[in-house]
C-alpha cells in the first residue's frame, strides 16, 4: 500500500494535572500528546481505561499496524460510544480543552497516486471512518466498503467518504458503483478534481471513453482561479488520460500526457517507463 501520513491527535491546551491525578491518567496523557500507539495501548491494560485507550490506540495504529488498528476500533463497535465518540469520555473533557484527529489519506489506485490528510472530530462517525480504512489495510475489502457505505447514507463529509469509496471500489473492480455517485461533480476543490479522476478512470475501465475523456478534461480544468490544485491530482488525472487516449486509438496524445508529467516532475514513478513502453520521446 501507499505510504501515507502517519495519524495524530491534535490536542488543545491541556488542563493542569492536579496533585490527585493517578499514574494511569498522566501516562495516557504523555502518550496521547505524543501520539505515541504503544504508550496508549499499554494503558489499555487497565480495567478502567480499556475502552478509551484501546479506541485511541486504533486511531494511531492506522497505517502502521492495521490489524491492531481494526481489531481495537472493531472492538469500539456496535454502540459502546455515543455521537461523539471519544470525546464524549469523561477523561478527555477533563484533561484537554479539545481534541481533533489528523488522519493521512493515499488514494493509490490512480496510476500517479495522491496523499493527502484530513483533520476530523473524535466522534463515533471518524471511528468508522478509521475502521474502514483499517479493515482495507488488513485486505477485508468487502467489510470495509460495508462500513464507509453506512456514512456515505449518513451525508456525513461526503466528499471524503466518496472518494474512499471509489478507491475501495476500484480496487475491487467495482467500476460501475464510482459513475453513479460521481455524474455531475465539477472541479470546484481538489476533492472534487480527484472524483473526476477516479469517474475517468472508471469509465475508461467500462470501455466509454468519451465520458472517462470528458471527466479527466473536467478534472484538469482550474474552475477557481483563486486555488491551485494538489500537483499529484494533477499529474493523476493526465496520467489516468493516457490509456484512455492509447484505447481510442490516440497514441499521440497519449505520449503526450505523460510528457506533460514529466516535463514538470520528471521523478515521477513509473511515469518513464510507460512512455517507454508507447514508443518513448523520439515519437510524436
Amino acid at each position: 500500500m501507499m505510504p501515507r501520513p502517519q495519524p495524530r491527535l491534535l490536542l488543545g491546551k491541556v488542563r493542569r494535572l492536579r496533585i490527585l491525578v493517578s499514574p494511569v491518567e498522566k501516562e495516557l496523557v504523555a502518550g496521547l500528546l505524543a501520539s505515541d500507539a504503544a504508550a496508549v495501548e499499554r494503558v489499555a491494560g487497565v480495567a478502567r481505561y480499556e475502552r478509551l485507550a484501546g479506541t485511541l490506540a486504533g486511531l494511531l495504529y492506522l497505517g502502521s499496524d492495521d490489524l491492531k488498528a481494526a481489531r481495537s476500533l472493531g472492538d469500539a463497535f456496535p454502540a459502546r460510544w455515543g455521537r461523539w465518540g471519544v470525546w464524549d469520555h469523561g477523561f478527555m473533557r477533563k484533561h484537554f480543552s479539545s481534541a481533533e484527529y489528523q488522519l493521512g489519506l493515499g488514494f493509490e489506485r490512480l496510476g500517479v497516486g495522491v496523499v493527502c490528510s484530513e483533520t476530523l472530530d473524535l466522534s463515533i462517525r471518524t471511528l468508522k471512518l478509521a475502521l474502514s480504512l483499517a479493515l482495507e489495510g488488513t485486505g477485508d475489502l468487502a467489510r470495509a466498503v460495508e462500513v464507509a457505505r453506512e456514512l456515505e447514507l449518513e451525508f456525513w463529509n461526503r466528499d471524503v467518504i466518496r472518494l474512499v469509496l471509489a478507491d475501495q471500489y476500484a480496487k475491487l473492480g467495482s467500476f460501475e458503483a464510482i459513475l453513479e455517485p460521481t455524474d455531475g461533480i465539477t472541479n470546484k476543490y481538489n476533492y472534487g478534481a480527484l472524483l473526476c479522476v477516479y469517474r475517468g478512470m472508471a469509465a475508461r475501465q467500462l470501455g466509454q471513453y468519451g465520458i472517462s475523456l470528458e471527466a479527466l478534461k473536467e478534472a484538469l480544468k482550474e474552475a477557481l482561479k483563486s486555488e491551485q490544485r494538489l500537483p499529484t491530482i494533477r499529474f493523476s488525472a493526465l496520467s489516468e488520460r493516457s490509456p484512455t487516449h492509447q484505447a481510442a486509438g490516440n497514441p499521440v496524445a497519449a505520449r503526450r500526457d505523460l510528457r506533460r508529467i514529466l516535463a514538470e516532475n520528471a521523478s515521477t514513478p513509473g511515469i518513464r517507463e510507460r512512455l517507454e513502453a508507447l514508443g518513448g520521446w523520439e515519437r510524436g
